[in-house]
C-alpha cells in the first residue's frame, strides 16, 4: 500500500500542470499525424487472422492477464473475442461506450476520451486521429487498429469476406495412452474454422476441433470432429441490435449472474474499473466451457432502454455419484479414454436469462445505467457434490457444503454505473436461490489523462452460488471471498507506463485443502517503455496465499521493417515448507524476407526446482491461437516457424518445437507420459481467403 502512496505523491505535481489537448481546445489538435504515405492501419487491419495483427494482441493482452494459469485461460477467452472483432470491427464513428467496453484492455476513461474527441471535433476521418488522444500510446492505438473502422470506408469493401482455417498438429512421440490403447483416437490433433462475413452485419461461423487422442469420425464421435461450434450473427436492424442463433458466450452487469465472455485478472483491472457491460458475443472455441446454445437478442426498446435475453439448452459432461446425481461438471472438453467419453453429454443444462438496462445522460454530462438481471438454470440431472455412502459430509468435502444442491439455480441482480465528470462509480448486488448475496463495487478517478486511481470492494457470501458468474477476485467464482484492492495507473512521460496494485482478500469457509478464515495478499508493480524502435517492460509481483510467490520478468522487443526481437528474462521464488526458485530465459527473432514471407526462430532454457515454481514462455504462436506456456523442470526448448503466401488469398504456416528435459528421464504422468526426456511437434496451418 505504501508503494502507491508513494507514486500518487509523486505524480500530483507532474499531472497537475499536464493539460489534455481534447480538455483546454474545442479547435481540432494541431499535433501532427503520421503521414498518410504511411501504412494505414485500415488497409492493414483487413486480413483478420494475420500473424501480425495476433502478435500485437498478444504482445498487450499478456501484460494485462499475467503470468498465471488462471491469467493464460482468461486471456484464450479475450483472443477469442477479439477475433470477433477483427472480422465485425467497431465503427468509431457510431459506437457507444458499451460497444467499446467489447474490447478487452480498453478502459472507462480511454473510451470517454475517445468518444469526448468525437463529440467536440466532429467525427474521425482517420484512425490516425487517434494519435491526438493523450491517452492512448502508440500500442494501444496498433492495438485498436483492426477493431476499429470508419463507415464509409465499408462501401468499398467487397460484399462479403469468407476464410477457412486448417490446422493439424503431429506430435512426433508417443504418450502412454497411444502405447497401451488407452486413447481412443491417434496422436494427431486437428481444426477447421470457416468465416463468411457480409458488410451488412451477418456471419456465420462454424469451428469443429479434435485433441490427441481423441477419436475422429468413430468411437463417440460419429459426427467427424470431438466438439464443434457454430453461429449466425445479425447486427444493426433497427431496434435489433444484435440476434445470434448457435453457440454463443455472455455477460449481465459486472458478472455476478452471468459471465462467460472475457474476465478481468489483477493487472487486467487496472485497466477495467467499472467495466460494465451487457453483451453476447459468437462462441468459436474449440474448447468446451461453460459456452451457451440457442438463441440471444440485444433489443433496443427505446433510445433509453435495452432489454438482453437468451435461450439455451445443451448438452454438459459431469462425473456422477453412485446414485448418479452430479458430483462435478466438466469443462475442460477432453473424450480421450473410455472413462473420459462415457461422461459425454450425459447431462443437460437448460437456461434463460434477460437483462434490462435504463441508461440517461443530463445536460450537465452526468451519464448513469440501471439494470436489473434473472438468470434461471435447469440440470437434468440433480447436483450433490457432498454425495458420501454414509449419508455425512466428510471433512475433505467441507469446502464443497455451499457448491449447488439440486438441479434449479437462480440468481438475480441489480446493477449501476455512474460516470461524472472524471469520476466513474460502478457495481452489481445480487441474490441466490439460497438467498445469499454478492456485491462488488468499483471506483475509477481519471485524475488526468496521465493518471488513473482505481479501488474495487467485493463481498461473495461462502453461501452465494452462481453457475455462470464470474466477477473480479481471487476465486474462480464469485463466492466465499471478502476483499479491497486499490491500483494506480501513471504515464509520466507519453511513451511510459507505470502501474502499481495492492489487493487483499479474506476467505472465511472452506477451500480445497484448506482451512477455515484464510487469506492472500497481492501486490504488483509494472513498467513499460516506449523508445523509438524498442520497448522494454518490467513486472514484478509478490504474493501470499497459502505460499509465498514472488515473479519478477523483463522484456526488451526490438522491431523494425525486417527484424523483430524480444529478450524474455523471468524469475520465480515460492515458499511453503521450504523455499522453490525458478527462471528462464528466452529470446525469440522474426525476420520479414517479404510482405508474404517470414521466418521465426525461437530459444529457451528454463530451470525450476518444481511444479510451484514454474514459468512462463511465450511460444512462437499459431493462427487464432494463443501460446503463454508454463515450464517447469530442468530444459531447454526452441522452436523454429515459416510463414509464406504464396498466392494473395493462401497462407501456410509451419512451426516445429522441440523440448528436451534435463534432469527427467520422462515427460508428464500417467496417460499422458512420454517415456523419453524430449518431446518434438510439428503444427501446420492452412488459410484460405476468399
Amino acid at each position: 500500500m505504501s508503494l502507491l502512496f508513494i507514486l500518487i505523491s509523486l505524480l500530483t505535481l507532474t499531472n497537475a500542470i499536464t493539460p489534455s489537448p481534447v480538455e483546454d481546445s474545442q479547435e481540432l489538435p494541431s499535433t501532427s499525424l503520421p503521414s498518410q504515405d504511411s501504412p494505414s492501419p485500415i488497409e492493414d487491419s483487413q486480413d483478420w487472422a494475420s500473424p501480425q495483427t495476433e502478435e500485437l494482441q498478444d504482445g498487450f493482452l499478456i501484460p494485462l492477464y499475467g503470468n498465471s494459469d488462471g491469467g493464460a485461460k482468461e486471456m484464450e477467452v479475450a483472443h477469442e473475442q477479439l477475433l470477433e472483432l477483427q472480422q465485425n470491427p467497431l465503427d468509431i464513428n457510431t459506437a457507444e461506450a458499451e460497444d467499446f467496453l467489447q474490447i478487452p484492455g480498453l478502459n472507462i476513461s480511454q473510451i470517454s476520451d475517445i468518444i469526448e474527441y468525437r463529440e467536440r471535433y466532429g467525427q474521425f476521418r482517420s484512425l490516425y486521429e487517434l494519435n491526438l488522444i493523450p491517452s492512448l500510446d502508440s500500442h494501444l492505438i496498433q492495438y485498436l487498429a483492426p477493431l476499429l473502422t470508419i463507415a464509409p470506408s465499408d462501401r468499398s469493401r467487397v460484399p462479403t469476406q469468407a476464410s477457412m482455417l486448417l490446422t493439424a498438429s503431429l506430435p512426433l512421440y508417443r504418450r502412454q495412452g497411444d502405447i497401451d490403447g488407452t486413447y481412443l483416437g491417434d496422436r494427431t490433433a486437428h481444426s477447421l474454422r470457416v468465416n463468411v462475413t457480409h458488410r451488412s452485419g451477418i456471419s456465420l461461423n462454424l469451428t469443429g476441433a479434435k485433441s490427441s487422442g481423441e477419436p475422429f469420425a468413430s468411437k463417440g464421435n460419429r459426427w467427424g470432429y470431438d466438439s464443434y461450434a457454430y453461429n449466425l450473427t445479425i447486427r444493426n436492424r433497427g431496434p435489433l441490435k444484435q440476434l445470434i442463433l448457435g453457440t454463443f458466450r455472455g455477460q449481465f452487469g459486472m458478472g455476478l449472474t452471468m459471465n462467460n465472455n472475457f474476465t478481468l485478472g489483477k493487472q487486467a483491472m487496472l485497466a477495467a474499473a467499472g467495466r460494465q457491460t451487457t453483451t453476447f458475443s459468437p462462441h468459436n472455441g474449440s474448447y468446451d466451457g461453460k459456452h451457451h446454445q440457442g438463441i440471444a437478442a440485444v433489443l433496443d426498446l427505446s433510445s433509453a432502454l435495452q432489454l438482453a435475453t437468451y435461450f439455451s439448452w445443451r448438452y454438459v459432461d459431469a462425473t456422477l455419484n453412485a446414485d448418479s446425481t452430479i458430483s462435478t461438471i466438466i469443462t475442460d472438453g477432453y473424450h480421450r479414454t473410455v472413462n473420459e467419453m462415457q461422461k459425454k453429454n450425459n447431462s443437460s443444462l437448460t437456461s434463460a436469462g434477460l437483462h434490462l438496462r435504463y441508461h440517461h445522460k443530463t445536460k450537465r454530462g452526468l451519464r448513469y445505467d440501471l439494470g436489473a438481471s434473472f438468470v434461471y438454470s435447469h440440470f437434468s440431472r440433480t447436483h450433490n457434490p457432498t454425495f458420501s455412502k454414509a449419508d455425512t459430509v466428510p471433512q475433505s468435502k467441507a469446502y464443497r457444503l455451499y457448491y449447488l444442491h439440486g438441479n434449479n439455480p437462480w440468481n438475480a441482480a441489480v446493477d449501476y454505473s455512474i460516470k461524472w465528470n472524471r469520476l466513474t462509480l460502478a457495481g452489481e448486488t445480487a441474490m441466490s436461490h439460497k438467498k445469499a448475496i454478492a456485491t462488488i463495487n468499483s471506483l475509477l478517478w481519471h485524475v488526468s489523462s496521465r493518471v488513473d486511481i482505481t479501488a474495487v470492494q467485493r463481498f461473495y457470501s461462502y453461501k452465494y452460488y452462481s453457475y455462470f458468474g464470474k466477477s473480479f477476485g481471487e476465486n474462480s467464482t464469485p463466492n466465499n471471498e471478502s476483499g479491497a484492492y486499490v491500483a494506480l495507473q501513471w504515464s509520466p512521460l507519453r511513451h511510459l507506463v507505470i502501474g502499481a496494485y495492492t489487493d487483499y482478500a479474506y476467505f472465511p469457509w472452506y477451500r480445497y485443502h484448506h482451512p477455515t478464515g484464510t487469506y492472500s495478499w497481492d501486490n504488483a508493480l509494472t513498467a513499460t517503455l516506449d523508445v523509438k524502435r524498442w520497448t522494454l517492460a518490467m513486472k514484478l509481483r509478490m504474493k501470499f496465499k497459502d505460499e509465498t510467490t514472488e515473479r519478477l520478468r523483463f522484456t526488451a522487443a526490438y522491431k523494425d521493417t525486417r527484424w523483430q526481437l524480444t529478450t524474455m528474462l523471468e524469475g520465480c521464488y515460492s515458499k511453503d515448507d521450504k523455499a522453490k526458485n525458478g527462471l528462464s530465459v528466452s529470446q525469440t527473432a522474426k525476420y520479414s524476407f517479404s510482405k508474404n514471407s517470414t521466418l521465426s526462430a525461437q530459444a529457451a532454457f528454463f530451470s525450476t526446482d518444481d511444479y510451484d515454481s514454474r514459468v512462463y514462455i511465450r511460444t512462437l504462436p499459431l493462427l487464432n491461437s494463443f501460446s503463454y506456456t508454463p515450464f517447469f523442470y530442468k530444459g531447454i526448448h526452441g522452436a523454429l516457424m515459416l510463414s509464406l503466401k504464396p498466392i494473395q488469398r493462401i497462407t501456410v504456416l509451419v512451426r516445429l518445437s522441440h523440448t528436451h528435459y534435463l534432469n527427467r528421464s520422462t515427460v508428464a504422468t500417467a496417460d499422458r507420459m512420454i517415456n523419453h526426456p524430449y518431446k518434438t511437434d510439428i503444427d501446420i496451418q492452412f488459410k484460405l481467403s476468399l
